[in-house]
């Protein structure tokens, strides 16, 4: 479990046995996913498969590239001298304080924890530190059914429901009743205007930040606003502070850990620090599909064990199906196992998905070149990748081969 570790820089890397984390890092020279094996046979020499361009680069599904946009507001934030990470020690005495998983026993603690005193933000996090997510839809529903006026239990089921239970438009139905009551309300504002973000782009949500009067308190409204610096203002270093401070309230946040994770590997060149917290992510949240894309993707770039990448990516396409990013990872995966009728499989289904991605295309019309020798079909799929702005050259090169 990721909170068994101490420290995030704990000596791992990748072999097949990766759950067992008993490895160190290393730099390896290692495959790309994207650079098939040449096959013998005719007309498969030279074949352009060359994948350094910065079109198709969907290395990590959760962010967005970041951008130039009007200045966020300039809250009064303490920034610590030196960042410190976030110990992941479980404390004993506090997971016994929780309910076993029986209902009555659910029931009971719920009731009683409502009747306390204590703040529903301290309780949620608690629940989340301990992956005790069946308690905090029942919690969090008795306390709205008591006091419809309650703004922090509206936004807190928002942000469960956004950002655990994958709702994000249910969730920011919360989150709106929650402003409605509160408008400024830092936290409920921010995961807000990063729903807008995902929605409507940057220009929308740079009018919600705006609106930001006071910083975030909770795990998931600082990760947010990390997000936020990172993708709308390209302010990385506001960006870190935040994911560090939404760290030390909660170390297991999958959310934090994988955004975290995105802005040490793209922007810090820190590897080994991104190695650790993508798999805290992993192990806090292990059926989120885009994590597990991501991971795989890092393992990938970083690691080159194409074995251990397509496990990863075929527990993400079974939760996922129709992701066309997983479907194309995983035939070319498959492609660099040697698996070429899976292979071809799943990069045709990732075009069916996605038949306007001229990297898909492409991809595929190299398999069929290469591997099933269909040269016709290649042909036709190199010049459809051409007409839908695929680098010109390399599918160029590739039409040249064919014709010779």
């Amino acid at each position: 479990a990721c909170c068994e570790r101490n420290h995030p820089y704990s000596d791992i890397s990748h072999t097949g046995n990766e759950d067992q984390n008993q490895c160190k890092h290393k730099t390896d020279t290692h495959s790309n996913i994207d650079a098939h094996p040449t096959h013998s046979g005719a007309n498969t020499t030279n074949i352009n498969d060359s994948t350094n361009t910065k079109d198709g680069d969907d290395s990590n599904l959760f962010s967005m590239p970041s951008m130039s946009m009007p200045s966020m507001p300039h809250l009064s934030i303490e920034m610590p001298s030196m960042l410190s990470f976030p110990s992941l020690e479980i404390h004993e005495e506090e997971a016994a304080q929780l309910p076993s998983k029986t209902p009555h026993s659910v029931t009971s603690w719920v009731e009683e924890t409502v009747r306390s005193n204590e703040s529903p933000i301290d309780i949620v996090e608690r629940l989340l530190r301990h992956r005790r997510f069946e308690l905090i839809e029942p919690y969090l529903h008795t306390n709205m059914n008591a006091d419809s006026t309650d703004t922090v239990s509206k936004f807190l089921y928002g942000a469960f429901l956004f950002d655990v239970e994958h709702k994000k438009d249910l969730g920011a139905i919360y989150i709106k009743e929650a402003l409605d009551l509160q408008p400024e309300y830092g936290d409920a504002r921010v995961v807000y205007a990063w729903y807008i973000y995902e929605k409507e782009g940057a220009d929308s949500a740079n009018v919600q930040l705006l609106l930001v009067n006071s910083p975030p308190k909770t795990s998931i409204g600082l990760c947010r606003y990390a997000d936020l610096f990172l993708h709308v203002k390209g302010d990385i270093d506001s960006a870190k502070v935040h994911y560090t401070k939404s760290l030390e309230i909660n170390p297991c946040n999958p959310v934090t850990c994988a955004n975290y994770s995105f802005l040490l590997q793209h922007y810090l060149n820190d590897n080994e620090a991104a190695d650790e917290y993508l798999r805290r992510a992993k192990d806090a949240d292990p059926t989120n599909p885009t994590i597990l894309f991501n991971y795989a993707v890092f393992l990938k770039d970083r690691h080159g064990n194409m074995q251990l990448v397509e496990r990863y990516l075929e527990q993400a396409v079974e939760l996922n199906p129709d992701s066309p990013d997983i479907c194309f990872h995983l035939g070319q995966a498959k492609h660099a196992n040697e698996k070429s009728a899976e292979a071809e499989a799943y990069l045709r289904k990732a075009v069916a998905l996605s038949p306007k991605n001229p990297r898909f295309v492409f991809h595929l019309a190299v398999c069929l070149h290469t591997v099933s020798h269909r040269y016709d079909e290649a042909y036709n799929l190199y010049e459809s990748a051409i007409s839908l702005g695929d680098t010109p050259e390399r599918a160029c090169a590739n039409l040249a081969s064919l014709a010779e």
